[in-house]
């Protein structure tokens, strides 16, 4: 995936509809309510650190993230400042780390870190996660004006429906793609805050990635990701 250029599509993005979304529709009447939604599509890139690893884990290279889906908005109180957000999204992932991840002959996983002796070009695995997020959002806006500061807390709620584990050595390649180690359902924190269209979000699994122990040790695999980057609403 190429996240620079998802950045820079995401930032014309955001720019082109602040520039022509700076208020509210002007036709709202003196009679029209205060109440509204802030119903948004989101779109979101972030680094994924590894957390809770194990002393022979490390993570290295570039690990990204990507999420794009909707949120329905249920305000509590007239003026709409404070809101349930309910929606659901997809969130994309890779990991380049030196866990290995494989299977025996009789379909059994092998699960252990490479050490500094075995020599691959490229030891990663990637994810693709159905997301439920549910969050207290809080907010300064108005039924006019877009450019407002927001606070967003919450969890999401997600299912890991596809997984590939990759690793490349001269003259070999390994390829899994099932893992019963593999902990599909998730269970994440979240918050995000700023102003307007662009604010900073962040995001950690309360429950590892993988259960279970190494193949070769007595040690917890774990590995609980941190997500840290940018997080775009667009109305």
């Amino acid at each position: 995936m190429k996240y620079p250029l998802l950045i820079l599509i995401i930032l014309l993005t955001a720019e082109n509809i602040a520039q022509t979304v700076d208020k509210r529709s002007d036709s709202i009447t003196e009679n029209t309510k205060s109440f509204y939604r802030e119903d948004q599509f989101y779109a979101g890139v972030s680094f994924n650190l590894l957390t809770k690893l194990n002393n022979d884990i490390q993570q290295s290279g570039f690990s990204g993230s990507f999420d794009l889906g909707i949120i329905r908005d249920f305000p509590f109180n007239e003026a709409s400042t404070l809101a349930l957000g309910v929606g659901a999204g997809i969130n994309i992932n890779t990991y380049n780390q030196n866990v290995f991840l494989g299977e025996t002959p009789d379909g059994n996983d092998i699960v252990t870190a490479l050490g500094t002796s075995i020599e691959y070009s490229t030891n990663k695995f990637s994810t693709h996660v159905l997301e439920l997020p549910i969050q207290l959002r809080w907010r300064t806006s108005t039924i006019k004006d877009y450019a407002f500061w927001r606070v967003y807390a919450g969890i999401k709620l997600g299912y890991i429906y596809y997984f590939k584990s990759t690793f490349e050595q001269e003259n070999n390649t390994v390829i899994q793609t099932d893992l019963d180690a593999l902990n599909r359902f998730r269970t994440s924190a979240f918050l995000s805050f700023g102003y307007n269209i662009v604010n900073i979000q962040i995001q950690y699994d309360l429950n590892p990635l993988f259960n279970g122990q190494f193949t070769n040790t007595e040690s917890e695999i774990g590995i609980n990701p941190l997500r840290l980057g940018f997080i775009f609403y667009i109305l």
